[in-house]
Parts: structure tokens; C-alpha cells; sequence
């Protein structure tokens, strides 16, 4: 067994590479915009084909930037920022083209043309110093369920759910 294949060992990474990130506030001012920018960008993954690790990197991505106040350009980062993410995660077969992202999106950035949205890939990674590298919720929930050896079908479902209502910033009592 290799470090990589520790469970133990790779939660400890991740509890540690969390304490750098930069940590969103879900009762800021943003958090109303923040739901119907999330619920957008899932239908655009879901359009896309694109796997649910990409969406939660792309997720992770838009609420470090969730400074942007332009409602038109919180949309046009958040496509960019899924458009990142599936260049970071997703295999190359998969991957979506600038065109694909262009015709899922044209109903709320009809505007925007293919040398406008890869100037704003540059301007995206800029801001986020490119580094889009970041340990998400689906990440730990891998990690615990390789650790629980009778981890059923109806666990992973329920584990997935919840991690579904975690991207919306929901509060579970």
C-alpha cells in the first residue's frame, strides 16, 4: 500500500491543504445571487456532460470570486470557471469546446463570442493566481466512504445527496 492509497493519510492532506483556502462566507451579502449562480452553472454541467468532481472545482473556483457585482459578468465567471475546471479534471474525449459552452449559455450570455470568453479564462486564472487546485466536499466524501468497508449503495446515494445541498450553501438542522 502507497501513501496515496492510505485513506487516513490522504484525509490528513486535505484537512491540511483546507486551512489555506480561502474561506467563503455564506451569510455575506452575495449569498441571495450565489444560489441562482450555482443552480445555473449545474445546468450547464449537466448540459455539458461534465462529471460532478469538475462542477464541485468549478463551484469551489466561483465563490473565491464572488466579489464581482456586474450580475452579467458573475455569470460569465462562472462559465469560465466551469470551462477551467473541466480543462483541469475532465479526460480530453470529454471535454467540452469553446463552441459548446458558448451554445449552453447563450440564453443568459448571449453577447459573449468565443475570443471574448478565452479572454476571460486569462483573466479568471489570473485572479485566482492560478491555482485552481482545491480539495472539495465530494473529495472527503471518497476519502470516508473508502475508509467504511460495508459502505452500501444506498450510503453513497445519501452521501451524494447531501453533498448536492452542500454545493447550494444550504443549512441542515
Amino acid at each position: 500500500m502507497t501513501f496515496s492509497d492510505d485513506p487516513l493519510y490522504l484525509y490528513s492532506v486535505m484537512v491540511n491543504e483546507e486551512k489555506t483556502e480561502r474561506v467563503y462566507d455564506p451569510l455575506s451579502e452575495y449569498n441571495e445571487i450565489r444560489r441562482e449562480v450555482i443552480d445555473w452553472v449545474r445546468d450547464m454541467a449537466n448540459q455539458l456532460q461534465i462529471a460532478k468532481k469538475t462542477l464541485h472545482i468549478a463551484i469551489m473556483c466561483i465563490d473565491r470570486l464572488m466579489i464581482c457585482k456586474d450580475v452579467r459578468k458573475i455569470y460569465l465567471i462562472a462559465l469560465v470557471c466551469l470551462m477551467i475546471a473541466a480543462k483541469y479534471n475532465e479526460l480530453e474525449r470529454n471535454l467540452p469546446s469553446v463552441y459548446d459552452y458558448l451554445r449552453v449559455s447563450a440564453g443568459t450570455l448571449h453577447c459573449i463570442g468565443d475570443e471574448e470568453l478565452k479572454e476571460w479564462e486569462i483573466k479568471v486564472l489570473e485572479m485566482l493566481e492560478w491555482n485552481i487546485t482545491t480539495t472539495t466536499s465530494l473529495d472527503f466524501a471518497e476519502v470516508l466512504l473508502m475508509v467504511e468497508d460495508n459502505n452500501t449503495t444506498s450510503l453513497k446515494s445519501h452521501t451524494m445527496k447531501f453533498l448536492d445541498l452542500a454545493l447550494e450553501g444550504m443549512l441542515l438542522v
